[in-house]
């Protein structure tokens, strides 16, 4: 189930938390505990490094595509490790 919080002082209470979160009822009794985990980089979309000029000069020079053998040979150029 999700559940949106639109308070912006609650969010920002979310964000600004380290640890494990208490969700409290009005009595006071613990309802749920959640801990906290901040988005990983690794998931972020990256900005792209290659411009759309670059991208069509790119489908004119290969208009069929490249095989993986090829990609493959290219990439250990780059980084022998």
């Amino acid at each position: 189930m999700d559940i949106t919080i639109t308070d912006p002082e609650l969010l920002a209470r979310f964000a600004a938390a380290t640890d494990a979160v208490n969700i409290k009822g009005p009595d006071g009794h613990i309802l749920v505990r959640l801990v906290m985990k901040k988005p990983d980089k690794r998931h972020h979309r990256p900005e792209p490094t290659i411009t759309e000029e670059q991208i069509d000069e790119l489908m004119q020079e290969y208009p069929k595509g490249r095989s993986l053998k090829d990609i493959i040979a290219d990439l250990q150029k780059r980084d022998p490790s």
